[in-house]
């Protein structure tokens, strides 16, 4: 089955993977459910990150009518909110796998790339708050400059040192 919310099962997501046991070819005697949990196989995977990062996570999304909906964190949004990320990649107005900034279902600034999920309804954005990666943007910005500084003094130092050294030839 696709994800769906057991509303009797407290709320929970869940995927049935229906499995027929046959008598031939043709004819299915029984049926062996087997019933996942998403939040503890299918959400800790989307939460792993493959670099260390403070903020950075993946999101399973899908449009439900004029909500865009969130199922492991429960959250929904209107599908009119213009400054939310992923509304903006599932109206159409951000092509899917293109980076771009927006906002993250808290409101936070991010930067993200939402993408379908084949043969399903579903999309997976992949985000990072906008302040991480402009702080490391920053602190790489500062050693550069520090370099940039030391090399720029190590060539006007050598072209005193040039410059003595002709006088002394002279």
């Amino acid at each position: 089955t696709d994800l769906y919310v057991d509303s009797e099962a407290a709320a929970h997501p869940r995927i049935d993977v229906v499995a027929p046991l046959r008598d031939g070819p043709l004819r299915a005697r029984a049926a062996v459910v087997l019933r996942l949990d998403p939040e503890r196989q299918l959400q800790p995977m989307l939460s792993r990150w493959p670099v260390p990062s403070r903020t950075a996570t993946a999101l399973l999304l899908r449009r439900e009518g004029d909500l865009l909906v969130e199922p492991f964190g429960r959250q929904q949004r209107p599908m009119s909110d213009a400054g939310l990320l992923a509304t903006r990649a599932m109206r159409g107005e951000t092509p899917f796998g293109q980076v771009s900034s927006g906002l993250d279902f808290s409101g936070t600034a991010v930067l993200g790339v939402v993408r379908p999920v084949a043969g399903t309804g579903w999309a997976v954005m992949a985000k990072i708050d906008r302040s991480e990666v402009e702080a490391a943007a920053r602190e790489d910005a500062i050693w550069i400059i520090a370099a940039g500084g030391l090399a720029l003094l190590g060539t006007a130092l050598a072209g005193v040192l040039a410059h003595q050294r002709r006088k002394l030839d002279r």
